[in-house]
């Protein structure tokens, strides 16, 4: 679903560009223009705050592979502390499940009811809800409704991230490799596993890597809109308002593009091999493979090399 959203914000944002380099260039052939170095100096702040906005969305991006990531090497730990089955345990995965499909259903509406900078707020804080209440390790279906919480939170980040990097002005297919090459897998959910009656303390480290995603996000995008982050919104001519800002018509733009459905398929698959093999990889090892406590970190490897691959491409 982030898919969609970050192309519809492709198409909003192209007509803008296009006003962009003319404005640029009457600036340019103006002879009240400024001098060049003002011009280098414009420049290189633009570039500086592109950059801080890019860094603070990968830590986003960051706590969503730490969440996904340390699932698995915990997973047999949950099973042994609640006494479950395997069919039981893997409603954590099915319940996150469908709090991000709802959440990221939800990224475009809220984009243009609340804005960005709030959406991402929002997000995080979902997550440190959902974070506070899975610490205490409360009871099993308690734990699973919270999961669906946290992945709300999650879609909404990682949708309005990878929306915000797709309409960037400078390199933005090199940046959107680079931000979804930090979704990695820590090394420290292993430690936890290894603790009977205290894995759940994992969450309390999640918990303050949501406060810190919220509070950054909050200083570095002030709950501004896009448009007034992108610098465009002041350039949109009256009779750029059509149909396209109801939010209706935004969601059926997105479902009339047949290449997004085929990418939605796509990832479907792609993601739920991904997730599946990086949740359950650590169970086989220890079940199949008679691996001892460090197997957590064979589900590091994986999400290492996947690392390794979003940088390379």
């Amino acid at each position: 679903m982030e898919q969609f959203v970050a192309a519809v914000q492709e198409v909003q944002a192209e007509k803008h560009r296009d006003v962009s380099v003319v404005d640029e260039k009457a600036v340019q052939n103006d002879s009240t223009s400024p001098s060049p170095s003002a011009s280098i100096k414009t420049t290189a702040a633009e570039l500086r705050k592109e950059w801080i906005q890019f860094v603070t969305l990968c830590l986003c991006l960051f706590l969503a592979g730490w969440n996904d990531g340390t699932t698995g090497p915990l997973l047999p730990r949950i099973q042994e502390f609640y006494n479950l089955g395997y069919t039981a345990v893997s409603t954590l995965f099915l319940l996150q499940c469908i709090g991000f499909i709802i959440g990221a259903c939800a990224a475009l509406y809220l984009n243009d009811k609340i804005g960005f900078g709030k959406s991402l707020v929002l997000g995080a804080s979902c997550q440190i809800i959902a974070y506070i209440a899975q610490s205490t390790a409360p009871p099993f279906p308690v734990l699973v409704t919270f999961s669906a919480l946290n992945g709300f939170g999650l879609a909404i980040q990682d949708a309005q991230s990878t929306g915000y990097v797709a309409v960037m002005r400078h390199y933005p297919d090199r940046k959107m490799g680079a931000l979804h090459a930090v979704y990695v897998s820590p090394l420290v959910a292993t430690q936890f596993a290894k603790l009977p009656h205290r894995w759940s303390f994992h969450y309390m480290i999640s918990c303050a890597l949501a406060v810190c995603a919220a509070i950054v996000t909050a200083c570095v995008f002030r709950f501004k809109r896009q448009e007034e982050l992108l610098d465009y919104g002041n350039r949109r001519d009256d009779g750029d308002e059509t149909e396209e800002v109801d939010g209706k018509n935004k969601y059926r733009q997105i479902f009339s593009m047949r290449v997004l459905h085929y990418l939605a398929f796509f990832m479907l698959l792609y993601v739920g091999i991904e997730l599946t093999m990086g949740g359950w990889i650590v169970t086989f090892m220890l079940r199949e493979r008679n691996g001892g406590s460090s197997s957590g970190y064979v589900a590091s490897g994986l999400y290492g090399g996947l690392m390794l691959g979003r940088v390379v491409l």
